[in-house]
């Protein structure tokens, strides 16, 4: 059976191709003319026209194609996608791109020049998820790897990276061309166990580290769509920047709030305020089944507290007012009596008649 000719649908970045069926990334595009539009929106703040892009992991070239726009005729963007189908795709969205300034590669980029097998996850709602095992020479199903070093681009501004847990071993193949651009680097995050290694690379290479954790959803979204198909979830990275680079971008870097990720315990957190970390990663986990997701945490404590506070104050003005009930009683009762004493008194001294009127 042939395949199905992709979608087009008219996108942010105009006309754009899609698979056929159902996947979070193609029902957002449908739906909103867009994907991930806030993470995009964030890394092209940090770029300017006439610069260059890599996309590993380009996809069908959602990111691609923002790139290209904002770099301009006199930027490039250089997508690398590895999977033959989505990579069909996305030959057609660069040829339907308004500049000619997108190359892109059916490759992927590792640490090595070597084959490796692709196997696509039918389990996920992401097409663009798949996962690559060791090969040993080039057959079906099995796609071609290289590193960025090899492939001699003139200069790179952006490396964006997001190959599915190979990301560690492209930073490896790619050390010369960052060591000699000092580029920008954002690496996807979506494990603590995926993204081990990734904050002695940056130590080891001179790089600081910097949390992105942007909501999936985007209310501004290209088709004005209301609807919240992604509910909370959130779109979580690594903002690497040079430290000789961080002082220029430490306006943008203020203006977004991207908080310094310097420790295992601070990645940790950032990906605690993904809630489909915490939904799916953790509790699959034994110790989420076993003990829960409901853990406390320090704003939850303070919240309780104040709450106890509050509480404790209305019970003491309830104490109060029941107190100065009773003793406004008291106080009332006894000038009751005393009223009436008054009254008997003054009736007795006005019955006795002076002796002098007697007379």
């Amino acid at each position: 059976m042939s395949e199905q000719s992709p979608e087009k649908i008219l996108s942010r970045y105009g006309d754009f191709y899609i698979p056929v069926g159902e996947d979070l990334i193609s029902n957002s595009l449908r739906f909103y003319g867009e994907w991930a539009q806030r993470e995009i929106a964030l890394l092209n703040a940090f770029i300017v026209p006439g610069q260059t892009v890599v996309d590993a992991g380009a996809y069908i070239g959602t990111h691609s194609r923002a790139f290209s726009e904002r770099v301009g005729l006199n930027g490039t963007v250089y997508a690398f996608e590895p999977n033959p189908k989505s990579f069909t795709i996305l030959q057609r969205n660069v040829k339907a791109a308004p500049l000619p300034n997108i190359q892109s590669f059916n490759l992927g980029l590792g640490a090595q020049t070597e084959y490796l097998a692709i196997q696509l996850d039918e389990n996920l709602h992401n097409c663009a998820s798949a996962s690559m095992t060791k090969a040993h020479h080039a057959s079906v199903g099995t796609v071609q790897v290289q590193t960025l070093d090899d492939r001699d681009i003139p200069v790179i501004h952006l490396l964006k990276v997001d190959v599915e847990g190979m990301e560690l071993q492209l930073l490896l193949g790619a050390e010369r061309t960052i060591n000699r651009d000092r580029p920008l680097i954002f690496l996807e995050v979506n494990s603590l166990e995926g993204s081990q290694g990734f904050l002695p690379w940056a130590t080891q290479h001179g790089y600081m580290a910097y949390g992105v954790n942007v909501e999936a959803f985007n209310p501004d979204n290209h088709a004005q769509t209301v609807v919240n198909i992604f509910g909370s979830a959130r779109e979580v990275g690594l903002l690497l920047i040079h430290a000789d680079m961080v002082t220029h971008f430490s306006a943008l870097l203020g203006k977004f709030k991207l908080p310094l990720i310097d420790s295992q315990d601070a990645l940790a957190l950032l990906l605690l305020h993904k809630p489909q970390y915490l939904r799916g990663t953790l509790a699959d986990t034994d110790v989420g089944k076993k003990l829960g997701l409901n853990f406390d945490c320090d704003g939850k404590k303070k919240l309780r507290e104040l709450q106890d506070l509050v509480d404790a104050k209305s019970l003491a003005l309830s104490h109060a007012a029941q107190a100065y009930t009773a003793l406004r009683v008291a106080f009332d009762k006894k000038e009751c009596e005393l009223r009436h004493a008054l009254d008997v008194l003054q009736a007795s001294v006005s019955s006795q008649v002076p002796l002098e009127e007697k007379k």
